[in-house]
This record gives structure tokens, sequence and C-alpha cells, in this order.
């Protein structure tokens, strides 16, 4: 047997788990959405010297991954060793204590590991159902906890690869067993799931014999009358035939006969889908050339599928490799990408290479991103195609959805040129907003709140420019929309901004609910608007150096 660590290509979903990401559509009020360079795909207009030259970073559907995993520092342990300070208890010389070295020779296994329950479990000798159910569950366990040692090297590989291969033996002999015995359809399933995973975890492990069985048993669950077990077989099959055909066991066409055999099945889910993805991956690196009429295959497979998400992650598979798509997203780079007629007839295009429901969610998408970044006229191209099929859309939320994007979109970009409705506002203090506080100045009005971290990275280039301009004729009204009073409290405590903060006034609106953000359309922020001294919104969506530079320009205008 040739012992290695090399994971294989994932093979069963529960041994290693998939998670998927759902596209996110516009903006909700009251949930807390943030518009940076990290959530929405385009480059922040600050970076730019103007809004013009804002550019599309990144707009092309981004193909699935896993969402980065979370860590966080653990607690100190009361109990945890310290390091003692001179003149404090340890050695008399105040070092600290010497670790006292393990009672057992290196290389050998430790006395504490090799009592604990992995180490020690035991198949039993018993044909009794839920003694066999309860020492899988233990088995599932063990093999976890001994992994954990291997990873926090209390103990070597070759005694993890030994014990691990015993568990997997065992894990097999029970699932045998109780398939013999089960009596109920949980047991049954149970006795499936456990042995595909143990062969699995063994094939992993490089064990050859383990991968042959594995084969086999997948062979007989393709009929599994339980379907997330049967897709779990169809899965490991095909990730057998990728293996084979980047090994050059089998050929480009074998490989692709698989993947129409797999798509024809009934047990299509995310499993299943995470295969074809990989297949048909592979299928290009080795040709390097796109697989577009087999992306179309995949996407009207998963079209309809009653999982939204995986619906989703097909249609990206397919927008990955259709060229007009590309092409659209490319001439969003170009210096007259702001002009909306330039890029209706290859929308259009677009949506004919890929006429999907999704890709109508992608466009409203999009004009949110471009408007943001300050590209208004290229996002009403987007936003107005997107209206133009809200009908074809499959259910009546889906329309709804879009419809209430759609009209905040027009309410946010239609406020160029209009005065702003500043009533139902109040300041920290409770006084009520005054408009005659700002009337013929230049006012930047700045949407944001405590918890949107593009919003406080903002606030150093605010300061900045009220410091310069205040005296020349700047206000800045920032309107928060935090749901916490206490913690809106402690940070203009702490942070002094030196201009006035208002709040909703009407104790059932807040957040997203306050009147004047609500008129405005506004679900995402920061939101920053440029006000004229003639008391009409000059501009939108303009930070950093493109909103100091429109500031000077208008405070250097005649009233």
């Amino acid at each position: 047997m040739r012992q290695s660590f090399n994971v294989t290509h994932s093979i069963v979903c529960r041994v290693l788990s998939c998670a998927w990401l759902l596209l996110v559509l516009g903006c909700e009020g009251g949930s807390r959405k943030e518009i940076s360079s990290s959530t929405s795909g385009y480059r922040p207009s600050e970076t730019n010297s103007d809004p013009a030259e804002a550019k599309v970073a990144d707009a092309k559907p981004a193909a699935t991954t896993l969402p980065p995993a979370t860590t966080q520092t653990p607690p100190k342990n009361d109990n945890s060793a310290t390091v003692s300070r001179p003149g404090s208890e340890g050695t008399p010389n105040g070092l600290p204590t010497a670790p006292t070295p393990p009672d057992f020779e290196p290389g050998k296994l430790d006395p504490a590991i090799a009592n604990r329950d992995f180490m020690k479990l035991a198949l039993p000798d018993s044909k009794d159902a839920e003694a066999l159910v309860a020492y899988l569950k233990k088995n599932s366990r063990s093999m976890q906890e001994l992994m954990a040692e291997m990873q926090k090297r209390t103990i070597t590989r070759d005694i993890a690869l030994k014990r691990g291969m015993e568990l997997g033996r065992d894990r097999v002999s029970a699932a045998d067993a109780l398939a013999a015995v089960a009596s109920k359809k949980e047991q049954k399933s149970m006795a499936s799931i456990a042995k595909l995973e143990a062969l699995a975890q063994m094939t992993s492990m490089g064990d050859v014999i383990a991968a042959d069985d594995l084969r086999a048993a997948a062979q007989k669950e393709l009929k599994n009358e339980d379907p997330e077990i049967a897709e779990q077989a169809v899965s490991i099959l095909l990730a057998f035939s990728i293996k084979d055909f980047q090994s050059g066991s089998t050929k480009e066409e074998d490989l692709v006969k698989v993947i129409e055999q797999t798509l024809s099945s009934e047990s299509l889910g995310q499993s299943a889908l995470a295969s074809i993805g990989g297949a048909i991956d592979a299928l290009e690196r080795k040709s390097g050339t796109p697989r577009l009429e087999l992306a179309k295959k995949i996407e009207a497979a998963f079209r309809d599928h009653k999982d939204n998400g995986m619906s989703m992650t097909a249609w990206q598979l397919l927008a990955n490799r259709t060229a007009s798509l590309e092409d659209l997203m490319t001439s969003l780079e170009s210096e007259d990408s702001n002009k909306g007629e330039l890029i209706d007839a290859k929308v259009q295009k677009a949506f004919d290479d890929l006429p999907s429901r999704w890709t109508i969610f992608y466009f409203a998408q999009m004009s949110t991103q471009l408007e943001y970044s300050g590209r208004v006229e290229a996002a009403k191209a987007f936003i107005r195609f997107a209206e133009s099929k809200i009908d074809t859309l499959p259910t009546e939320n889906a329309k709804e959805e879009l419809k209430q994007n759609s009209e905040k979109f027009w309410k946010r970009v239609n406020v160029l040129g209009s005065e702003i409705d500043f009533s139902e506002l109040a300041d920290v203090e409770g006084k009520a907003f005054s408009l005659d506080d700002y009337k013929g100045k230049v006012v930047v009005v700045d949407v944001w709140a405590t918890w949107c971290n593009p919003c406080i990275e903002e606030l150093p280039n605010l300061r900045n420019l009220y410091k310069d301009q205040q005296t020349k004729g700047l206000e800045i009204i920032g309107i928060n929309v935090d749901e916490d009073s206490a913690r809106l409290a402690a940070f203009l405590s702490s942070e002094k901004l030196p201009w006035k903060t208002y709040v909703s006034s009407n104790a059932e609106k807040r957040e997203f609910e306050t009147p004047a953000v609500s008129r405005l359309g506004i679900s995402a922020i920061p939101f920053i608007a440029v006000i004229g001294k003639d008391g009409k919104v000059a501009a939108i969506h303009l930070r950093g150096r493109a909103l100091e530079k429109k500031v000077l320009e208008m405070l250097a205008a005649q009233p």
C-alpha cells in the first residue's frame, strides 16, 4: 500500500464539505450592506482624480469560491502558564521554571495519547443495529480527533496513518454489518454513507485497494432510494473519471461522456455540480480551449433547479465562458463607458447569448456597482435593460425585488439637479434640522454608520476637507443610520466630528428607514452627495480626491 496523506479530488460531500455563495442583488433597506472595492467589484472613485476616470475593476462574474475561514484569537485560560518576572514566584533568580521533560522516548507514542479513546476504540462484536450506529458515531469522532492530534504533532504521521487505516477498515466492517441488519431507513442510509466516507478517507491516505472498493461501492449506490446518497455516488464516480483523465488513462471524449451521463441523472445536487465544475476545468486546462457547448448543457441542466444557489452557480460557469459578456465587461473600462447608448447593444448581445434570469439579476447588480463608482449613465443602461425583462422572471418575489431595486436606483440618480428633503431629522441632542444653517453654502451630505468600514475610512478625508475649506463656505451634514444610539454616542464622544450629525427624529423609522434616507432610495452606504450654493445636488458618489476636486470647483463658482 502506498502510504501518503495527499488528498485526492473531493469525492464525498460529507467528507469534504462544500459551501456556495448566493448572488446578492441590490441592497435591502434595513440590512447592513456596505459598498466598497472588496464587496462590490468596482474601483472606488476615491482612487481617481476625477469621477469620470473611475473604472470597473472586476465586473465579470467571478467563479464560485469557498468563503474565507474566519479566525478568532482564543481567550486566555486562567490556568495557562505565565512567564515569571524578576522578583516574582519561580526559580530563586526569578526566571521561569523549566518545563518537565516527557517521560517517554522520542519517536514513541506518548502514553497519555495511547490511552485516548480514539486510539483504543474497538469494533464491537455485535449484530445489534443500535449498537452499530453508536459505534459508527464514535468511530467518526475518533477519526476527527486522530487527525487533530496529527496536526498538533502530538503523534507522528506514521502512527496516525496506521491508526487511521485501522479505524477506516473497522468503519467499513461496521457499515456492512449495519446494512445487513438495518430495519429503519435512517439506519440503512447511515450504513451507506459511513462506508463511502470510510473508503474515501482510506483512499485519501493512498490505499489503492480502498480506491477500488470505493468505485464499486459508489456504482452500487447509484440506485439508492435516498437521493442524497445517489448523488454522492454520482459525484464519486465522476471524480474518479476526472482523475483517470488527468493521469492519461482515459481520453477526453470519455470524460465528456461521463459528464453528460451525470447531467442526465436524477441525482443532481451540490456535490454533483462541484464535480461537474471540476471536470470541465480539467478538460479546459488540458486543451486550453473553453468548452462553451458543454457549459451550455450544464447551465441548462441546472437552470430550473429548486436550489437557486446551484442554478446561479451553473449560470456563472457559463457566464465565465461567454465572449459577449466578457466584451461587455471589457468595454466598461474604456473612456466612453459612461455613455449609456454605447453599451446598449453590448448589453443586448450578452443577454441574447446568455438568456437567463441570473443575467437579468446580474445586470441589476451591475447598475448599482456602476452607479456607486460614478458612472451613472452606464448604470442607467443596465437598469433599463433589467427593467424591460421584469415580466419574464419566474416568481412574483423576484419581480418585486427587481422592481424595488429599480425604484431605489432612480430615486438616487434623479436627485441630481434637485433639492434634498431633510425633514424629520434632528441632531444627536434632539434639535430639529434647520436648512437655514446651510443656505448659500457648498454642502457635502454623508450618509454613514459606525459599523460601515468604508464610511469610517472616508472620515479622515472629510475631516481634512472640512478643515481646509470650512472658512471658505463648505459645510458637512452627517446623517447616521445606526440602530444602536449608544454606540453612536460613544463613537462621537471619541471621534468628536467637527460637523453636525443628524439622526431620524421619528423613533419608529430608524436605520435605512430614516425618512431623509428612504426618500433618496439609499440602501447601501457610504452615500455622499454634494449640494451647490443654489441648494441643488450637483454630484453623488464622490469620495477622496474626486470629492475634493468637485468641492473646490463649486466653492470657486459664482453664486
